[in-house]
């Protein structure tokens, strides 16, 4: 499955099964009400590069691109070919897009893409061509969250016999969130609408804290 935030949800299942039988999952709170940091670091960077002439952001991707530098790398091809979609699909990837086909076929890219392998995502029918942000987060309503973090948690919750739901990924909740503008999602700051709701309910001190993954030290265990 590759995505090493299956062992801590794996611990968490295991101990939460000792006490209930049936759990409340929080996914889909980043994606519909915009709480990942990398939504706003993307629209900053973006508008730093925008601000450079195409030649300058030319001769920037080529330096970038030979840098050998992980990070460097992955943002030559978006600074060059500058959209916000395209800077944040290789921001929101391990991989560099344009790397796929030394890993697998060129057919096998081309059937999972459906276009050039310098993308990391097909083109998503309901994009808005005016609210990036709404974008970003159809990207990874569509692409990271069916495919990493509900298979992720479905797979770590079974392996104990522990029931996980989405409450918040039913239809009626994910279509009111759509409708909503974006200003009116962020009017507080990320994802505040949801956190608004949730003072009501929660104390705020179990809120109002640093935005923390399920991460692992992989590189000191290798």
């Amino acid at each position: 499955f590759g995505d090493a935030s299956a062992l801590p949800t794996m611990l968490l299942s295991k101990f939460t099964k000792n006490h209930v039988t049936v759990a409340l999952s929080g996914d889909g709170g980043d994606e519909l009400f915009l709480g990942y940091d990398r939504y706003f670091f993307t629209d900053k960077y973006y508008n730093i590069f925008r601000k450079m002439p195409q030649f300058s952001r030319n001769l920037l991707s080529y330096v970038t691109k030979l840098s050998k530098q992980n990070r460097l790398e992955k943002i030559a091809y978006p600074i060059k070919h500058l959209t916000k979609e395209n800077l944040y699909s290789v921001i929101a990837s391990y991989t560099k897009p344009w790397e796929m086909e030394s890993l697998f076929s060129r057919e096998f890219v081309r059937e999972s893409f459906r276009e050039s392998s310098y993308m990391a995502f097909q083109e998503i029918e309901e994009f808005n061509p005016t609210d990036t942000f709404d974008n970003f987060s159809k990207i990874d309503f569509y692409r990271y969250l069916p495919d990493d973090i509900l298979t992720k948690v479905d797979r770590a919750s079974m392996r104990y016999s522990l029931e996980a739901r989405v409450p918040l990924l039913d239809h009626r909740i994910v279509e009111f969130a759509y409708s909503l503008p974006t200003e009116i999602k962020l009017k507080h700051g990320a994802k505040s609408i949801l956190k608004d709701i949730l003072y009501k309910q929660v104390p705020r001190e179990l809120i109002d804290r640093p935005k923390m993954g399920f991460a692992v030290p992989l590189k000191q265990w290798f």
